[in-house]
Formats: structure tokens, C-alpha cells, sequence
């Protein structure tokens, strides 16, 4: 069977179920509590009469039997019609007559009022009948609802817990535990279907993702290898007195290459979850005017403590803090840290929206930008943000470029 047919098929099995036991139990227990009052009052009021033919007072009677009575004239002759009716009722009015120990007595449902004819007079018993059995019902209600409620709760978690189980393996995945996957051999067909398909969506994931760590790890070696022994050809050509001039510019050249490959091998290692976040207490002002000391132009406002990985964070304001000495060099930059954001504006005026849109994005950069960076450095500090469970904001201040980053 389907899971749409079994759901469908449990779900209106279920309500009909409910449906029919609430009307039964209603009809049942407004019967049953009716009968059982109305009886009870029948017998006050012929208890009441028999003892004021007996010449007992009202007031005697009503203190005896705990019951609130009162009188109506009626005729002498004898009660051919309900209290208060001067003919013969259009219809019956709610009233019906009964016997009651060979007396005549007249009730009126609802409310419940019982009259009895003694001497010439109408003895009334007025007692709400509605109520009680209002709650009687509402008792049985509760009673039949009670576990009907508990069992569809029940059967609604058990129905869901696959759909909670696929979500929690896309959390646990999305953290970086690629390796987890779903149980393909429980529950209906569909979802059996849907745990092997999203199996081999996260086995071709996690093999590519394997496969880009190794390329990483083998463009880092077989790159920073040669750079190394260029660096060292650099030196010994200065030492033999080579062209001073070209060989710092061969030098600046292959620095800048080396800090790419580590920026790009710490992207990769953020982007696939394969850094493992060491969260502790930070003082984050602390933390800001410390990698703030490079710059002297950097004012930190603000204080806050958070748990967050202080390396992460401090490189990821790092990066921030370069891009600001490239691109708004001479302005004023201003740090404002919360318990849970960090913020730094720089003072280079206006940027357009369209560049502000497109800056988190690795190797882009703005049309006719000058500079040495290579557009990775704010990639780094958005999935920094990210790992942390936040945001990276960017969006243009009162002075120029605003970047947030946020945690959880």
C-alpha cells in the first residue's frame, strides 16, 4: 500500500471513528443524565406535596428536602392544563404529563421544571437540568476524546518520523558529517525509495568532495614546492648580486601566489565542512584590538563576550580589515562588536549595490579595481559565518562599505 493511500485511509478511518463515538457518547450521556434528573425531581415534588398534604409548611418542605419550591394558582376543579395555561396548550409546549403515585404531575423540558397540583394550588420545582448534564456530557466528551487525541498525536509522530529522521541527516550533512546516512530498510515504500535516492545523492557528494580535498591537497604540494625553490633561487641571485629591483618584484610575485594557495586551501576546508570548530568564551574586543594592531587607523567600539572559534573569527576580521587597507586606504575604519556580531564600516564613500552584491563571491572583483587582492579573503569570512551558524551582511553605510558578521 502507498503512503498516500495508508495516510488518507487511517486519517478518515480515524475521524469517522471519532465522529461516531462523539455522537453516541453525547446521545448517550445527555439521555442517561436527563432521566436520572428529572426522576430525582419528580420525587422531591411528590415528596413536597405529600407532606403539605399533611400539613406540613412550605418553608418546612424546602428546608427539609434542600430544594427552592414555589406556588401557582391554579383551578378548583382540578389541572386539566399545564401551570399557567388558561386552555387547552397549542401543541404541547415543552410540558408532558405523567403519573407519580397516582398524582398528576406536568415537567417541562428543558429546563427541568416539575409542577405538582395540591389543594387548589400548583407546587413548581424549578432546578436547572441543562447544566448538570451539560457537564455530564462534556465529562464523557473528554473522556472518549481523551484517548482518541493521544493516539492520533501518537500515530502522527510515527507517520512523520522518517520525514524527522531525512531532516535531521541534511542537518548533520550540511554540518559536515558526510558520512551519515538513512535506514533504506524500514517504513513504506515511498520513503524506503527516498532514503536510497538521497543516500546516493550524499555518497556522489562525499566522493567529490573527497576528490576535491586530495586535488587541494595536491595543488598546495605540488605548488608551494616549486615556489619554495623559487624563493630560494631569489635569494641566492640576490646574494650574487643580481638585479636587486626585479628580483623583489619576482619575490613580492611569488608571496602573493603562496597566499593565494592558503587562502584557497582554507576556502576549500570551510566550504566542505572540514574544519572542525573549537568554541570557546571570547572576549570579542579583546580579540578585535588585538588583530586591530596592525592598523592603526582601526577604532573598536563596543563589548561582548561569545563562544565562537577565536582563530575563525580573528581571520575572518582580518580579512576584513585587508580589504579595507586595499580598497578604502586612508579612511577611518570603525569595529563595533556585540555578543553577537561583529561589524566593520570603512570610510571609502558610497559603493554601488550591484558591487555589494557580488563581494562574497571568491576570485570576483569590481570593474576597474586596482589592488593586489584576489577576491577570496571574503569568501573566507562568509562561511567562517556560516560554520558559526550566522550571516555575512554586507551593504553600504553612512561612510561607506558595512560588513556584519553574524553567529549563533
Amino acid at each position: 500500500m502507498s503512503l498516500r493511500r495508508w495516510l488518507l485511509g487511517s486519517l478518515l478511518l480515524g475521524l469517522l471513528l471519532v465522529l461516531a463515538a462523539a455522537g453516541l457518547s453525547s446521545r448517550w450521556a445527555w439521555r442517561q443524565a436527563s432521566r436520572e434528573l428529572v426522576g430525582a425531581r419528580v420525587e422531591q415534588v411528590l415528596e413536597a406535596a405529600r407532606r403539605m398534604e399533611a400539613g406540613a409548611s412550605m418553608e418546612d418542605c424546602e428546608a427539609q428536602l434542600a430544594i427552592d419550591l414555589r406556588f401557582e394558582e391554579g383551578p378548583p376543579e382540578g389541572p386539566p392544563h399545564p401551570p399557567g395555561m388558561r386552555g387547552p396548550p397549542p401543541g404541547d409546549h415543552g410540558w408532558r404529563k405523567v403519573e407519580g403515585r397516582g398524582r398528576p404531575l406536568w415537567i417541562h423540558d428543558p429546563p427541568g421544571e416539575v409542577a405538582a397540583y395540591v389543594d387548589g394550588r400548583w407546587i413548581l420545582l424549578h432546578e436547572d437540568l441543562v447544566g448538570p448534564a451539560v457537564l455530564r456530557v462534556l465529562g464523557v466528551l473528554l473522556l472518549v476524546l481523551g484517548p482518541l487525541v493521544g493516539g492520533a498525536s501518537w500515530f502522527v509522530d510515527r507517520s512523520l518520523r522518517p520525514v524527522a529522521a531525512a531532516q535531521d541527516a541534511m542537518g548533520r550533512i550540511a554540518q559536515g558529517d558526510l558520512g551519515h546516512r538513512l535506514d533504506e530498510a524500514h517504513g513504506p515504500a515511498e520513503l524506503r525509495a527516498v532514503a536510497r535516492h538521497f543516500n546516493a545523492m550524499a555518497d556522489v557528494v562525499e566522493a567529490r568532495l573527497r576528490l576535491e580535498r586530495q586535488l587541494m591537497a595536491g595543488l598546495s604540494h605540488e605548488l608551494r614546492t616549486p615556489l619554495t625553490r623559487i624563493r630560494m633561487e631569489v635569494e641566492l641571485a640576490r646574494l650574487a648580486g643580481g638585479d636587486t629591483t626585479r628580483l623583489e618584484r619576482v619575490d613580492l610575485e611569488v608571496e602573493r601566489v603562496d597566499e593565494l594557495v592558503a587562502e584557497l586551501l582554507e576556502l576549500s576546508r570551510l566550504e566542505v565542512g572540514d574544519v572542525a570548530l573549537e568554541r570557546e568564551d571570547t572576549d570579542l574586543a579583546a580579540l578585535a584590538r588585538t588583530v586591530a594592531a596592525r592598523w592603526p587607523a582601526v577604532d573598536v567600539r563596543g563589548e561582548g563576550r561569545a563562544c565562537v572559534d577565536r582563530r575563525l573569527i580573528g581571520r575572518a576580521l582580518e580579512n576584513l580589515l585587508s580589504n579595507c587597507e586595499r580598497h578604502a586606504p586612508d579612511t577611518e575604519v570603525v569595529v563595533t562588536v556585540t555578543p553577537s556580531s561583529l561589524t566593520v564600516e570603512d570610510g571609502g564613500g558610497p559603493m554601488p549595490e550591484e558591487v555589494v552584491e557580488h563581494l562574497f563571491e571568491p576570485f570576483w572583483r569590481a570593474p576597474g579595481a586596482q589592488g593586489a587582492g584576489h577576491g577570496v579573503g571574503l569568501g573566507i569570512v562568509r562561511q567562517v559565518a556560516v560554520l558559526h551558524g550566522g550571516r555575512a551582511i554586507a551593504e553600504v553605510g553612512d561612510r561607506g562599505l558595512r560588513v556584519t558578521l553574524t553567529w549563533s
